[in-house]
């Protein structure tokens, strides 16, 4: 009977990793088209304005360590949120990225859709 558990158990784990391992590969397959990009002062963090290859657009707020190298990472994790215009996705950066109306100083989100 152990030997059965065993069993399931690595036929469980296999398929849980081929799934896994597929949904890596579909994200790194997409990408998205930055339209538009906005740094704080000291340009170390910073909110990107995307497209998706389907159409939609999305935003992510992103930091950077001069000292650690490894490039920029997301820190506020929005990049899921979907809206279907450019327009939606720059009001939707504004109501939830807290210092980006500073930055900005009133004036708008420049950015064309490409």
């Amino acid at each position: 009977m152990q030997s059965l558990s065993v069993n399931i158990t690595a036929i469980w784990y296999n398929t849980l990793l081929s799934v896994c391992l597929s949904l890596v590969c579909q994200m790194n397959a997409t990408k998205n088209l930055v339209v538009l990009s906005v740094n704080l002062p000291g340009n170390d963090i910073c909110v990107d304005i995307f497209k998706r290859v389907d159409g939609t657009f999305g935003f992510e707020e992103f930091r950077r360590d001069h000292e650690d190298g490894r490039g920029w990472f997301a820190i506020g994790y929005y990049s899921l949120r979907s809206f279907n215009t450019l327009e939606e996705a720059k009001s939707g950066a504004l109501e939830t990225v807290g210092w980006l109306h500073d930055v900005l100083g009133g004036r708008e989100l420049e950015g064309q859709e490409k």
